[in-house]
């Protein structure tokens, strides 16, 4: 089920009428949380004020041996103010949390998705194949699998699949990897069977075979290129190994570096290095070569692509073409986009919330929030509408929205 959309007109129309984020969310059809994090992105404060109530309504309906979510619902309040209320008193809950209790909870907790998993693990599903099924990590999976109580669905194979693959000098983790089960399981039947490992850690094959895997030298070579006053760089480009394998090597040894950042040393010789006319020639190639968009951000690119399908009469001037002065002061703002007509049109596109968010971005002016935006063109006579970069994604959901804002006729 995918989630319910609404647009930020209407979050701003509900709030406008004093309405609370819960009561907003009922007549949306939506989750509270969302209509929270819509309203603090759009800079507005809560229309929410807390509700004063006194011990003998409290009583009357505790007394009645009512629990603290049906008191909350009856006073209209939150339930976290009336356990408080509750263990202000000394009263003790109208609830045991017994077994039947708990098992009214885990009900009414299972979500869609917790149903879709008991009904693949009733089938005999492993924690992967079922990860795989719903689209979610196979970590999830173990971890919701524990919570509901369930136990680990093994994937079973005979010994005659696990004695063909053995047969055929594969090591444990091979093994599993054509069976489709954990290693350990494998080695514990490896072991029931009283089979030796395929590989011997002893033999002089496996050594030949690790040797070859890691590149060594002998101590002798890096004892004199170190008495030659060489540092780990200089070492490890003689040798032709990693520069990390030398400082390993040499610390097991109890050699000391020979270059310190003591006084700027290695730091001044790095500097003399990086500015020579050389060195600077070639960054300014480097730099040339890489394409930075100047003027275009991403969904502004995206905007534009959809002003193209669909033909709407905009054109992009966030490149400071015009200039809508601010209060009466030299403070200006620029649009993204204008009508094309010569109406008093203008589309801003915001990236990120954080920017325009007084609660993320701490001293962010008035102005620069969705709802000082649009204030700010309403008083120079302009009509503004903000997409932002989620509405993007979406090209008929940017389209309706600009709508129902009255930005372009409606279709119908």
């Amino acid at each position: 089920m995918g989630k319910k959309k609404f647009s930020d007109e209407e979050v701003l129309e509900l709030w406008s009428q004093n309405l609370t984020d819960g009561e907003i969310a009922k007549l949306l059809g939506v989750e509270r949380p969302s209509i929270t994090i819509r309203r603090n992105k759009l800079g507005l404060k809560p229309n929410f004020i807390r509700r004063k109530y006194t011990d003998a309504e409290f009583l009357y309906w505790y007394n009645k041996k009512l629990n603290d979510f049906e008191i909350a619902e009856k006073l209209n309040v939150s339930r976290g103010s009336i356990e408080y209320k509750r263990q202000k008193l000394g009263l003790k809950p109208n609830f045991k949390c017994d077994k039947k209790w708990r098992k009214k909870i885990s009900e009414s907790k299972k979500t869609f998705e917790d149903k879709k998993l008991i009904a693949l693990h009733e089938k005999g599903l492993v924690d992967k194949e079922i990860a795989k099924e719903l689209n979610i990590p196979y970590s999830t999976v173990s971890r919701r699998r524990k919570s509901l109580g369930l136990e680990v669905n093994r994937k079973s194979f005979t010994d005659e699949e696990f004695l063909y693959w053995y047969n055929q000098k594969m090591n444990d983790t091979e093994i599993a990897r054509m069976l489709e089960a954990s290693h350990v399981i494998v080695s514990y039947r490896r072991n029931k069977l009283g089979l030796p490992p395929n590989y011997d850690p002893q033999s002089e094959e496996w050594r030949e075979k690790m040797s070859k895997s890691k590149k060594t030298f002998e101590d002798k070579k890096l004892l004199d290129l170190y008495n030659q006053n060489l540092n780990d760089l200089e070492i490890s480009e003689k040798l032709n190994i990693p520069r990390t394998t030398i400082t390993s090597r040499r610390r097991k040894l109890g050699l000391k570096s020979k270059y310190t950042h003591q006084d700027g040393g290695w730091r001044k010789k790095q500097s003399v290095a990086h500015n020579t006319p050389k060195m600077k020639a070639r960054h300014r190639e480097v730099r040339k070569k890489i394409k930075i968009p100047k003027n275009h951000t991403k969904p502004e690119l995206q905007f534009i692509e959809l002003i193209q399908k669909s033909n709407l009469p905009f054109i992009y001037v966030g490149d400071n073409k015009i200039q809508i002065p601010q209060n009466g002061q030299d403070h200006w703002k620029n649009p993204d986009f204008i009508h094309s007509n010569g109406t008093k049109l203008v589309i801003e596109i915001f990236g990120s919330d954080y920017y325009h968010n007084p609660l993320k971005k701490q001293g962010l002016p008035y102005h620069k929030t969705y709802q000082g935006t649009i204030e700010h063109y309403k008083k120079h006579g302009y009509k503004c509408c903000i997409l932002w970069r989620q509405d993007l994604k979406d090209e008929d959901h940017a389209l309706k929205k600009l709508e129902k804002f009255g930005i372009i006729p409606n279709k119908e």
